[in-house]
């Protein structure tokens, strides 16, 4: 993935925003807690995005003058006009119901809560390169809706949104910027490495996605993916479960010390042509090509996993905490 650097270029464009529902998960023995986010999908062409950091502020007067002031963050207001929504919007957006099964209906209710969601949105500059925003936790508020009669003049009636962004609940970011992509393409592939969702909404995308118990009976050179392994969860950014103890473990390695221990099986699968290789801890593997499993010996889980896949000079890497998995020992 390039990027230009040098001065900042004036913004002129946006592309359609993409959106995401938000949660926030602290497993059992779990560090840190992790956030993910699912059910994305992608606006209309975007029209206008504004967003206005809001502060507190105090001062403190003494002696007929003011002896100190403090000013804190507290939320920002945005802005959003789009040329469309599609109908999976306003179930993640509001909680509304929403059925396909036949005519498309939609069904609000006085019990239904706004969502937080994950937002971000590229932004097209004057020297042709493009920057990324992402806006980690936010809420909109449902707004009015207009409809219009039809006149002597063409008025378009489009959706708009107001909502709030806050500091997501990892720490205290509550934006992130990336600058200088040399395509619209890589700057929505930062917005969604973000959400640690694949790309999906620009077709020269790279991808990769990662998942653990996808067929639990695939050979994996004389044992299965559950002779080592259960309770697997892939997070956006973490791995938890239990590595059951293994010995005897020939298909692994001609190496006998390599042939116990606790092994993570990860189905990988990638954008079509891609390389790919996982590692962890100074071991690379690669996914066996008829099971799509990577299997890796896990003797010390503070080492993150990081799977990257490769193809035509773009990169695509997601990495793993997984402090979150219990070893089982040989007793």
């Amino acid at each position: 993935m390039s990027r230009k650097k040098g001065a900042k270029a004036y913004n002129f464009g946006l592309s359609k925003p993409i959106i995401a529902l938000y949660s926030f998960t602290t497993a059992a023995g779990q560090t840190p807690a992790s956030v993910t986010y699912s059910n994305a999908f992608q606006c209309g062409e975007a029209m206008n995005i504004t967003i206005t950091p809001n502060y507190a502020s105090g001062e403190l007067y003494g002696d007929n003058k003011k002896q100190d002031e403090v000013s804190e963050f507290k939320d920002a207001s945005v802005s959003v006009g789009s040329t469309t929504m599609p109908l999976i919007a306003y179930n993640v957006l509001y909680g509304h119901t929403i059925s396909t099964t036949g005519d498309a209906e939609q069904t609000d209710k006085t019990s239904d809560v706004s969502n937080y969601v994950g937002y971000g949105f590229s932004i097209k500059n004057s020297d042709g390169s493009y920057d990324a925003c992402f806006l980690p936790k936010m809420r909109f508020s449902e707004g009015a809706e207009n409809f219009q009669t039809k006149n002597d003049g063409i008025n378009y009636v489009t959706p708009a949104m107001d909502g709030s962004a806050i500091a997501w609940d990892l720490d205290d970011t509550w934006r992130k910027k990336a600058y200088g992509f040399s395509s619209e393409a890589e700057a929505i592939d930062w917005v969604c490495d973000q959400m640690g969702i694949d790309n999906t909404f620009t077709g020269d995308s790279l991808t990769v996605s990662v998942d653990a118990d996808i067929d639990i009976t695939a050979d994996l050179d004389g044992v299965y993916v559950d002779d080592l392994q259960y309770g697997i969860e892939v997070g956006g950014s973490a791995i938890s479960g239990v590595l059951k103890y293994v010995t005897g473990y020939e298909g692994y390695s001609e190496t006998v010390s390599e042939q116990s221990g606790n092994y993570i099986a990860l189905h990988v699968s990638a954008s079509s042509g891609a390389t790919v290789s996982v590692v962890q801890d100074g071991t690379t593997k690669t996914p066996d090509a008829t099971t799509g499993y990577a299997v890796l010996r896990i003797t010390d889980k503070t080492k993150a996993l990081t799977v990257t896949a490769t193809k035509s000079g773009k990169t695509k890497t997601k990495t793993f905490d997984l402090s979150g998995l219990t070893l089982r020992s040989n007793t």
